[in-house]
């Protein structure tokens, strides 16, 4: 059964954000700061965790109390934060904006034609110098980069033996894939609200741990937080390539989250997730200092040295920690009772 009729919503403006259905598009239209109103003032995490494998970079995530930010291409879903947008349509939608430019009338012709009417206004400038001398000085600096940009690529290849058309269809491809390439600045981390979920610790065969969260909702780190939604239907991004050349702003950015890096399926709403976004400028995944560990939760499938290593730097930290278990008789998890200085699994030597 299709996950939308499983749920009983309308799968083409439902999405469920915080655990609550609601509308796609009136969640649009909240724009970027009614939107970070709504989760960090109205709902708010109520519990901040974090799943992690066992290894060498979650071990110092945890003695250094720092967090990974990492790449989108390296999500468990492949079609999380996938940049939905055509390169044809793209391609059309830019060589309309420099027939603009250049004062070019296009009504009428055919998509063809159009880099050939380029062409031949480039040429009649004579050369790159009088082009650029003819970029409309209305324009905002980032649109006039742009074009001058454009304009020195395009001779640049021609002097170099290249015919004018191919010269410009390949600038075109050049700010595609700078449009594209942009959203892997952002890098992320992500998190839940819950220490108890199966899907999450099967993810690691509840081999790993778990890290519950101090959270500082007065810190610029929470500002940054932010909760997934989850729905069927994506828009592309051909409205907010339109902004390709223009200096961002606040309704941009706000599609660059609502439409990307906030989107995912609804196969996945019983994560809840919540993503810490930081944009860098040199695109280079890092670790970043982050709240304070409050409660450590052991998978039940731990090795015995892995579980004795973590409670080891819990003692150190004075962290709390607790196994995870199933209650009998349910697929539900709980905290262990008993005290992990007891456990079989780690009577053969001491703590």
């Amino acid at each position: 059964m299709d996950i939308s009729q499983l749920l009983g919503i309308n799968p083409n403006d439902s999405c469920i954000l915080c655990g609550q259905i609601c509308s796609l598009t009136q969640l649009e239209q909240l724009g970027w700061e009614e939107f970070n109103n709504l989760v960090h003032i109205q709902n708010p995490p109520y519990r901040l965790v974090r799943y992690y494998r066992y290894n060498d970079h979650s071990i110092n995530n945890l003695t250094d109390g720092t967090v990974y930010l990492n790449d989108t291409e390296r999500f468990d879903d492949c079609f999380d934060c996938a940049v939905d947008l055509e390169y044809d349509k793209f391609c059309v939608q830019r060589l309309k904006q420099y027939c603009k430019y250049f004062d070019i009338e296009d009504d009428g012709l055919a998509i063809e034609e159009l880099p050939y009417k380029i062409a031949l206004k480039l040429y009649e400038y004579g050369n790159e110098q009088k082009a650029i001398e003819a970029i409309d000085n209305t324009l905002d600096e980032r649109q006039k980069l742009t074009i001058q940009n454009f304009i020195l690529f395009v001779f640049v290849a021609v002097k170099q033996s290249e015919d004018w058309v191919p010269a410009i269809v390949d600038e075109i491809q050049n700010e595609y894939k700078e449009f594209v390439d942009m959203f892997k600045h952002f890098k992320m981390t992500c998190f839940t609200t819950s220490p108890y979920l199966n899907r999450m610790w099967a993810t690691n065969d509840s081999k790993g741990f778990c890290v519950e969260y101090e959270i500082d909702y007065k810190s610029e780190l929470y500002m940054n937080l932010f909760p997934v939604i989850y729905s069927q239907k994506r828009n592309d991004f051909l409205p907010l390539s339109l902004n390709s050349d223009k200096k961002t702003s606040i309704f941009d950015l706000w599609q660059i989250y609502f439409n990307g890096l906030l989107r995912k399926s609804l196969h996945w709403a019983d994560q809840n997730e919540w993503r810490l976004i930081q944009y860098e400028s040199d695109k280079k995944a890092k670790n970043i200092p982050f709240f304070k560990a409050k409660k450590i939760y052991l998978g039940n499938k731990m090795k015995t040295e892995e579980r004795r290593t973590i409670i080891a730097i819990c003692k150190e930290k004075e962290i709390p920690y607790v196994g995870i278990v199933r209650k009998a008789n349910s697929f539900d998890l709980v905290d262990c009772n008993a005290n992990c200085e007891d456990c079989k699994n780690l009577l053969s030597k001491p703590l």
